[in-house]
């Protein structure tokens, strides 16, 4: 039975006996109350902690959270203060604390500078051979100037013998991916408020010549502001190519809205089940994604007017 049911009949329960008690002159004194009022009493307690158990549940799984949580800022504001050995920092500047998690390809920590007392990510990219080297430095150093509101700023390159080092702006929230994984599907109107400021951003970095090659929804971080970020372009050889970023957008636009990966090979129609959809997704994810001669979409820009023509 509800928590609250228990309680209501207690309380009924409990005024009704003490009243039949009081006419009949069986112990309704109206000082202490009748058996009734303390069975009413009884039935209220056992009530309340039902309803307290699914409440003490959440505590009990929150309190590891809270905890990770405070530990993790106090690990994050010890980055940036004290008075360190200059050893023990990268370029006599950055302490190294927790290490990122795997899977971005690269070696990657959270990190302090010291010298600006700001928290900055700082990832490795290993020396190739002296032809790597030159490239991935070329490569780095056009990275390094592009600046624009929906991109992760890159503040410092490090050459060090292991290695070339970047130092990367601290975007503080959660990316697409984590938030998938959390929340299922994004509502078509919220993937498209995302996407938009993602494709704005490498509008501007395909006007300086550079691609992402790499974009997908855990490089693209919501910011606790509500802000859109990318991050995470690749450093690879050969250089990727505009158009893989667009084709990119619309898996990233396919994943948040149904929840699932785009499958390889022809797009299938998604119609069938997320209904809601309707017909103009799937004829904008097939001009997408396999191209269309009358009305293409062949950069970020045509890949947001059109977003705005699903909603």
């Amino acid at each position: 039975m509800h928590p609250i049911i228990t309680l209501l009949l207690a309380l009924v329960f409990g005024v009704c006996s003490d009243g039949w008690a009081i006419q009949e002159g069986l112990g309704g004194s109206g000082r202490g109350g009748g058996p009734g009022l303390w069975l009413a009493v009884a039935l209220l307690g056992s009530g309340v902690l039902v309803g307290l158990l699914p409440i003490r549940k959440r505590l009990a799984a929150l309190i590891p959270k809270l905890r990770a949580r405070v530990a993790g800022s106090v690990s994050r504001a010890a980055l940036v203060a004290g008075d360190p050995d200059p050893d023990a920092l990268l370029a006599g500047k950055y302490k190294l604390g927790r290490p990122l998690p795997a899977g971005s390809g690269t070696e990657g920590w959270e990190a302090g500078d010291r010298a600006l007392e700001r928290l900055v990510i700082v990832k490795k990219v290993p020396w190739g051979d002296e032809g790597s080297r030159r490239l991935l430095l070329a490569r780095a150093k056009k990275l390094s100037g592009l600046f624009h509101p929906h991109i992760i700023d890159i503040y410092e390159m490090l050459e060090q013998p292991d290695g070339l080092y970047l130092v990367f702006e601290y975007a503080d929230g959660r990316t697409v991916q984590r938030l998938l994984v959390k929340n299922g599907p994004f509502p078509l109107a919220t993937a498209v408020s995302i996407l938009k400021p993602a494709a704005a951003g490498l509008e501007a970095a395909h006007g300086c010549g550079i691609a992402h090659g790499n974009l997908k929804p855990s490089n693209l971080i919501l910011l606790k502001s509500g802000y859109v970020k990318i991050m995470d372009f690749s450093l690879k050889e050969p250089p990727p190519e505009p158009a893989d970023d667009v084709a990119a957008l619309g898996a990233c636009l396919y994943r948040m809205v149904t929840g699932t990966a785009l499958p390889d090979g022809p797009y299938v129609s998604v119609v069938g089940r997320t209904p809601e959809l309707g017909p103009r997704f799937d004829s904008f994810l097939r001009r997408v994604l396999e191209g269309d001669r009358e009305d293409p979409v062949r950069t970020p820009a045509q890949f947001a007017a059109g977003l705005d023509r699903l909603l």
